[in-house]
């Protein structure tokens, strides 16, 4: 009998063998799985699939599965001065337990899927009026879905990943114009394929809108951001399950408007994220958009218009966890005209600052303003893109006066009326100390010193979107800028490309421009694309030829200018109403006794300043003295300075 002696080499070579025979066995049985699953899609060829684990510890027990597979589609983008890539989506993928009945307004629960996932149908989006007004809801409440979106070829290594946070849907601020925060949007506005070739992994949740998102009893019954703790859990779900999806969790990127930048405050979102986006002037400390300064006021709204007690306020969570969806979805849009119209009188639910503690040893996600976390240095420092558009207000003037049409619009029949406007808005946005009668009377001189807003309606008209666009985008930017400067890395763009570079007119051009028939349009977009890349990979948007210098308070602000005439570093822009915005106004207080000091940029610049669009915002050379008085702007000392001669 002969016998064989084995090295232990000899050993570990026969094992391999073994192993790679059955793990080609066990291949041929998963090809032959997976070719029997996708016998029910039109073209199998174009189906692909990731393992995603069913826990935090991969398995159960014995007999249960440890993983399950998200079936997604294959596509190939083509656009502009892109080659072709090939990419995979999946649509839809849950991450949280559907927000209905009894679990209507509560903070939403991860959740785990226990078999194979279809991730093909494109999701619904979370309840919301159909084209911002009477067209009937859309949308479902299991809404807490996401899509990511990866390039097929990988190279093997994992990719930084963009979690982009819609705003509301293009149509409405393209079409209709309104400005309604938080209302409507969905995952399949945004379609990133244009980003594919830059080797990313990109990620589209969804969260709660309007009432289902933002209310608040402002106390332990309903302390309200759900619709934050949903974006919230969608970035947990990223850091536990995208590297499934060939991302890598430690190089997140967010992208978004304001929601975005009250995350980037909060002390719960630290370490979720490297990197921040705000594009369309998305300031977490705008007025009238961002936070709600009044939640007591707009609780009370919101339990009229639905019909609900608001005391006690544990019977208005229950009647409106009975209240059919749809009704609570037309009743935001009765919130969101306000009574008597306009911006100032609309009682949306937004964002609201939470207690400390409320006495369930639940964390809050918003305990302090985001003013003073910026103030105090209290974020997550990390380096950080800021945009706004030339003509912010552009087109939104109607919707913010509370009129149908233009011909309606009666805050410009009167200089008085047109203040007391503007006091309204200064009002409703929570100006804290400021006096509003004092301030009122300052931005009316301002911006409309010597223009006969009756005689020149077109002219006033271009004017008050101009100070709505400083007063709810542009300065909160800068003032942004200024305090997040001290701490980490600030990219600061003005896009002004186009007929209308209103607000979110960057975003849509960022999604569109690729495809737009204009060679001009193709070029801007894929320099934006470029620089977008750039600083999601690594902090820092760089592309050949264009310098983007830092954000810097203390040296001449720089801001990069995107246009298709011109891409390129302007420094100090809007110097004057920056300071205005910024010095000026904040101390003008009901306790002040003497007026502000203004600096020589701001006195220097007197006659020499200009709006973004090119039309002067001062005094206007060809007015006659003459007629200066009843339909003209006159400065008058407001009362609280008259001691200071």
């Amino acid at each position: 009998m002969a016998v064989l002696f084995l090295s232990p080499s000899h050993v570990s070579f026969c094992r391999l063998l073994v192993l790679y025979s059955c793990g080609l066995t066990f291949l041929g049985v998963s090809k032959s799985f997976v070719r029997a699953q996708r016998e029910d899609y039109d073209n199998p060829d174009d189906v692909t699939f990731r393992w995603v684990p069913v826990s935090d510890t991969g398995g159960g027990g014995v007999g249960e599965r440890r993983r399950v597979r998200v079936y997604g589609t294959v596509s190939n983008f083509t656009a502009g001065n892109f080659m072709n890539t090939s990419y995979a989506t999946f649509y839809g993928i849950p991450f949280a337990l559907a927000p209905t009945s009894h679990l209507r307004f509560t903070r939403p629960t991860l959740r785990y899927l226990d078999k194979d996932f279809r991730a093909t149908v494109p999701p619904l989006g979370c309840p919301q009026l159909f084209g911002g007004g009477g067209g009937g809801m859309i949308g479902s409440e299991d809404c807490l879905q996401l899509n990511v979106y990866v390039p097929t070829m990988t190279g093997g290594d994992s990719m930084p990943v963009l979690v982009w946070i819609h705003g509301d849907n293009p149509d409405r601020l393209t079409g209709a114009k309104v400005l309604a925060p938080l209302t409507s949007g969905k995952a399949m506005d945004i379609d990133p394929a244009f980003f594919m070739p830059g080797r990313m992994v990109v990620v589209v949740p969804q969260y709660r809108l309007g009432t289902l998102g933002f209310a608040s009893t402002v106390n332990e019954d309903l302390s309200g951001n759900s619709g934050l703790f949903d974006i919230l859990l969608s970035l947990e779900w990223v850091a536990k399950f995208i590297s499934h999806f060939s991302g890598d969790p430690g190089q997140v990127t967010l992208l978004g408007g304001s929601l975005v930048g009250l995350l980037a405050t909060t002390e719960l979102g630290r370490g979720f994220f490297q990197r921040v986006i705000l594009m369309g002037g998305g300031s977490p400390i705008s007025p009238l958009i961002a936070v709600d300064p009044t939640p007591k006021v707009t609780y009370g709204e919101v339990a009229l218009q639905n019909g609900c007690p608001s005391f006690p306020s544990s019977h208005f969570v229950r009647c409106m966890q009975a209240r059919r969806v749809g009704s609570i979805v037309e009743a935001d849009a009765r919130l969101a005209k306000g009574r008597g119209g306009g911006l100032a009188r609309a009682r949306l639910p937004l964002p609201v600052i939470e207690k400390e503690s409320d006495g369930r040893f639940l964390p809050p996600l918003l305990f302090r303003t985001p003013t003073t976390s910026l103030a105090e240095g209290s974020f997550h420092h990390v380096p950080i893109m800021v945009g706004v558009t030339g003509a912010e207000m552009q087109g939104f003037l109607t919707g913010i006066a509370g009129a149908e049409s233009a011909d309606e619009v009666k805050v410009l029949s009167s200089p008085d009326v047109l203040q007391n406007f503007v006091r309204s808005l200064l009002i409703r946005s929570g100006g804290g100390a400021i006096d509003p009668d004092a301030a009122s009377t300052l931005l009316a001189f301002e911006y409309f010193a010597g223009l006969n807003i009756t005689e020149r309606p077109e002219q006033a008209w271009d004017i008050l979107e101009e100070l709505l666009g400083d007063m709810i985008y542009t300065m909160p930017a800068l003032s942004m800028a200024k305090m997040w400067s001290k701490h980490a890395p600030v990219y600061f763009y003005l896009f002004d490309h186009g007929d209308s570079a209103s607000h979110g007119s960057d975003v849509a051009f960022l999604l569109n421009g690729h495809t737009s028939p204009s060679g001009t349009d193709r070029d801007l977009a894929a320099v934006m694309t470029s620089l977008w890349t750039s600083f999601i990979h690594q902090g820092t948007p760089l592309n050949a030829g264009i310098p983007w210098p830092e954000w810097r308070d203390t040296s001449g602000r720089q801001v990069l200018l995107l246009s298709g005439d011109e891409v390129g570093v302007a420094r100090g822009t809007r110097e004057r109403q920056f300071h205005l915005w910024n010095t000026l106004l904040p101390a003008i207080t009901m306790s002040s006794s003497k007026c502000p000091k203004a600096s020589s940029a701001y006195l220097s610049s007197a006659s020499q300043l200009k709006s973004s669009r090119g039309k002067t915002s001062l005094i206007f050379k060809d007015v006659d003295e003459a007629e200066v008085g009843k339909t003209f702007f006159t400065m008058q000392q407001p009362q609280v300075a008259r001691d200071d001669k």
